[in-house]
């Protein structure tokens, strides 16, 4: 009885450290905080910061400029005939609409060139986890903000297939009640 009690035990050791071995081993990942932390994210982040810098202070200065512009006009105003304060308004307006085309343009140059770098970033160090998970034996890495997957070394635990057939038996079932 003791033997059959211990060989039992033994054997249901075995089942479960057998499982676990084969169990999925699921490690999770913060990508975007990776990105934001590792050397070239913050070389990035820099680079970022100083080009937003530059085209604020060249914003700055054509704003200034056309402030001054405007003050200097209202002052001479009403010294100044009427054809020539108004080739100088419509100077002033082209102005205007050149500056606020350079905001634009600076805006979206901006956000291609965010848009740019964090694209190869994000493709080096999704790149770099699957490396990682191959060397240290890791079958999945999970995204911890998005739950996406960011590699798979072995998709035996992949149960699409059975939840279509799931789905499909449900959906009959469904119909052959709705028939009933």
């Amino acid at each position: 009885m003791k033997k059959t009690v211990g060989l039992a035990l033994l054997l249901s050791a075995t089942a479960l450290m057998q499982a676990a071995k084969s169990a999925p081993d699921i490690m999770y990942c913060d990508v975007f905080g990776a990105m934001r932390q590792c050397k070239k994210g913050q070389e990035i982040a820099k680079e970022l910061d100083e080009f937003r810098g530059r085209l604020s202070k060249e914003i700055e200065a054509d704003a200034k400029l056309l402030a001054e512009n405007e003050k200097d006009l209202k002052a001479k105003a009403s010294t100044m005939k009427r054809e020539a304060l108004e080739k100088e308004e419509r100077k002033l307006a082209k102005q205007r609409r050149d500056l606020e085309d350079k905001v634009r343009d600076g805006e979206e140059e901006l956000k291609m060139t965010m848009n740019q770098k964090t694209e190869a970033l994000a493709i080096e160090v999704e790149k770099n986890i699957a490396e990682m998970a191959r060397m240290r034996g890791y079958n999945r890495i999970v995204d911890v903000i998005t739950g996406r997957t960011i590699c798979c070394i072995d998709d035996t635990d992949d149960v699409t297939t059975d939840v279509i057939k799931y789905l499909n038996e449900k959906a009959t079932d469904k119909d052959k009640t709705a028939a009933a």
